[in-house]
């Protein structure tokens, strides 16, 4: 493991975090509070005062009035709360319009339990009890008298007195130890018993599909053996802003790069931990998504990437080892985590990866960013020059055809590819193809609805008339595509062919693939590569590409169609750059 290095300023803040820990006086007029936050509702109080416990000394909730529910620090004497208020703002560690108030502003107390003498809370009007622990205790198994043997009949008896969280904690323990593969609903239906049965078989019991009093003590004891070899225990990073369980025997602290917190491999386990959190919005998740896709260090050859607007995963194998990523956009900030696991097939990933995934829990308002006070863009710039980027072999453009997200493309750009993904994200196989034409057909692996298509003209296209190529220009460097204008030459190529039309236009290599559209938004054809094996050298702004018409034969032969246009009227750039956008797609080819 690298050692660690801390910069000045982390080991200046930590100083400091020490010093607003610690008692600030003695003075006998402790009658201060500082308020750092109020709520209109009891559970959502009570959980931020939870919230800030975990960090800070001396939190309490108590009632304003009738309808409010205040979260305050205290109490001090007034000089000693002053200065905490001052240092704890400094910090970032209370919102900046937190306040001193005195004693007398609150009544009841409903977190922690009483301790300054202010009355005793009101039971909550949720009927829960206040300052309830935030995670579910450990499950306790008291222990039994029964003997060592139980019939069936008894088993089923004792089983009816065993709580849901024990019901949970014995599902868990069955999925852990590969027998149990459906949901932990705490249900014991056909697949639970099964798994019991199948746990007895291999233990030489008899299988009843029920599990005996001595059996079920038996497996929790196996089960949280195995935890314990793993350091299964909870993390929680204060720098970070998240809480979750890690394995704790195989990693440790490394260091803090942001957007990520790095926990390193212990004794060559060669397992890796690595924390996700930064400011931001969709696009800075949709930038990170993209930079973990071709990142060698954490993401795996043959990922299997699932996106939405606010949360993305990323898994598969790679090398030896497998690979799962986690974020979700919570509150203006990016939070999640990277598991990196040497061996593919042993069961300790599952269980570990499950762990992780039903522990993980974002702590409100903390981001790594905060921490070094200071705009972070998407990416640190540093930390990617030092990132061995995994780039594909080929970037070209294509286009949605239906609203089933097929995409349509030219042939040389998936021709011999391992791995195809449209847009970086979605899986992609090919559906049909035709070299002689240029053409090739996608279908997404997994179901996506594009947010726009092309749809085609019907008529002949005038000579001279304007058109516009749409395309990564930049083989996807920019982010999203380049609208370029030019100009229709002819509606056959150089030699009178039928199936292509001539064009006028600065096209990149990026671009081949994408759409040509007439100013009304409707289809022409598909940008071809430039004519490399004629001998011929051509200037550089002929372009030639598939029409419509070529393209709906090919179409067909495959069992597809494209919808035709109903528009007749031009349509501003700026809309033609959206429409655009929206129908065009990156294609990307990989190495096997």
């Amino acid at each position: 493991m690298r050692a660690m290095t801390f910069p000045a300023a982390i080991l200046a803040t930590i100083k400091l975090l020490a010093l607003v820990a610690l008692p600030w006086g003695t003075a006998s007029a402790q009658d201060m509070f500082i308020q750092i936050e109020a709520h209109p509702d009891l559970s959502t109080a009570r959980e931020r005062a939870r919230f800030f416990a975990g960090s800070l000394n001396d939190v309490g909730g108590f009632q304003i009035g009738s309808r409010w529910y205040g979260i305050a620090l205290g109490p001090y004497d007034r000089q000693t709360a002053g200065r905490r208020l001052e240092a704890l703002k400094q910090l970032g560690m209370v919102p900046k319009d937190s306040y001193l108030v005195d004693r007398d502003t609150y009544s009841r107390q409903f977190y922690p339990p009483d301790t300054t003498g202010l009355p005793a809370p009101e039971a909550a009007p949720d009927g829960s009890e206040p300052g309830a622990p935030s995670r579910a205790p450990t499950v306790t198994w008291p222990q039994t008298s029964a003997g060592p043997t139980e019939s069936r009949r008894q088993a089923l008896r004792s089983e009816l007195l065993l709580t849901r969280d024990q019901k949970l904690d014995l599902q868990r323990a069955l999925h852990h130890l590969g027998f149990y593969r459906g949901s932990l609903d705490a249900v014991f239906g056909g697949g639970t018993r099964r798994a019991m049965a199948a746990w007895q078989a291999s233990k030489g019991y008899v299988p009843t599909n029920v599990l005996t009093t001595r059996q079920r003590e038996e497996i929790i004891s196996e089960h949280r053996a195995m935890l314990a070899s793993l350091g299964l225990r909870s993390l929680r990073d204060e720098v970070a802003g998240i809480e979750i369980d890690i394995p704790q025997a195989m990693v440790t602290f490394d260091r803090y790069e942001p957007p990520f917190a790095y926990y390193g491999t212990i004794d060559d386990s060669g397992v890796e931990v690595v924390l996700i959190s930064q400011s931001g919005d969709e696009v800075t998740l949709r930038a990170l998504h993209e930079i973990l896709l071709r990142t060698v260090a954490v993401a795996p050859t043959d990922a299997t990437p699932r996106r939405t607007s606010n949360r993305f995963t990323i898994s598969g194998t790679g090398g030896s080892g497998r690979t799962f990523v986690h974020a979700a956009l919570i509150d203006d900030a990016i939070k999640g985590f990277i598991l990196v696991w040497p061996e593919r097939e042993d069961p300790n990933y599952e269980i570990v990866l499950q762990a992780m995934r039903e522990s993980f829990t974002p702590l409100s308002g903390i981001v790594l960013a905060d921490f070094h006070r200071g705009a972070l863009p998407a990416i640190s710039i540093d930390l990617l020059n030092d990132l061995d980027l995994r780039q594909p072999r080929a970037s070209r453009s294509g286009f949605y055809i239906d609203g089933r997200g097929t995409v349509l493309t030219a042939d040389g750009a998936v021709n011999g590819c391992g791995r195809i993904t449209i847009d970086g994200s979605h899986g992609a196989t090919v559906v049909a193809s035709d070299r002689s034409a240029g053409l090739a057909l996608l279908a997404p692996t997994e179901p996506l609805v594009p947010p726009n298509y092309a749809r085609s003209r019907t008529d002949t296209p005038r000579k001279g008339s304007k058109i516009a190529v749409s395309g990564y220009s930049f083989e996807g460097k920019l982010g999203a595509p380049t609208l370029t204008y030019g100009t229709l030459e002819d509606i056959q190529g150089l030699n009178g062919e039928r199936t292509v039309t001539r064009m006028a236009v600065a096209a990149n290599r990026g671009d081949v693939g994408g759409p040509v559209l007439d100013t009304t938004g409707s289809l022409l054809g598909l940008l071809l590569p430039e004519d490399s094996g004629s001998g011929r050298l051509l200037p550089p702004e002929v372009r030639f590409a598939v029409n419509v018409a070529a393209i709906s034969k090919f179409l067909e032969h495959s069992g597809y169609v494209i919808e035709v246009s109903g528009r007749d009227a031009h349509i501003p750039p700026l809309t033609m750059a959206e429409m655009a956008a929206e129908m065009t797609v990156l294609v990307n080819c990989w190495e096997e």
